[in-house]
C-alpha cells in the first residue's frame, strides 16, 4: 500500500467539490501534457530527492529503504502536476520533509488518496 500525493499549481477552486473536479480533470490530462515541467515543480522535485533519492538513483540494496513507490521521479512532473507515490512506512517521514519546505513558493497543494 502506499500514499500518492499530488502536488498542483494555482489557482485551485477554493470550494473543496469544485477542487476535486478540478484535479480530477488535471489528473485525466496528466499523462498527455507535453509542455515542459514548471520551474516550481521542477524545484520542488529537486528539494525532495536531495532529501530522499529517486529509486532510479539507488543501488539495489537501498531500494527496499526509499520513501518513493515510483520512479524515475522527474518522468513524474508535468506543467500542472507532480505525482508522487510514497511508501505507506515512510509516509511520516514524507510530511516532515514537506513540512520544512511549507514556505517555499514551490509547496502548494497536496491532495491526498489511500488505496486499499
Amino acid at each position: 500500500m502506499s500514499y500518492s500525493l499530488v502536488f498542483a499549481r494555482p489557482p485551485i477552486p477554493c470550494d473543496d467539490d469544485e477542487a476535486f473536479k478540478w484535479l480530477r480533470k488535471q489528473l485525466d490530462a496528466y499523462r498527455s501534457d507535453s509542455r515542459p515541467p514548471h520551474p516550481q515543480l521542477k524545484f520542488l522535485h529537486d528539494v525532495l530527492t536531495d532529501e530522499y533519492p529517486c529509486l532510479c538513483d539507488l543501488s539495489d540494496e537501498l531500494v527496499n529503504e526509499a520513501v518513493w513507490c515510483s520512479g524515475t521521479l522527474i518522468d513524474r512532473l508535468s506543467h500542472v502536476l507532480f505525482f508522487v507515490e510514497v511508501a505507506t512506512t515512510e509516509i511520516d517521514t514524507a510530511i516532515n520533509t514537506l513540512s520544512l519546505h511549507a514556505a517555499l513558493p514551490v509547496y502548494i497543494y497536496i491532495y491526498i488518496y489511500i488505496y486499499i
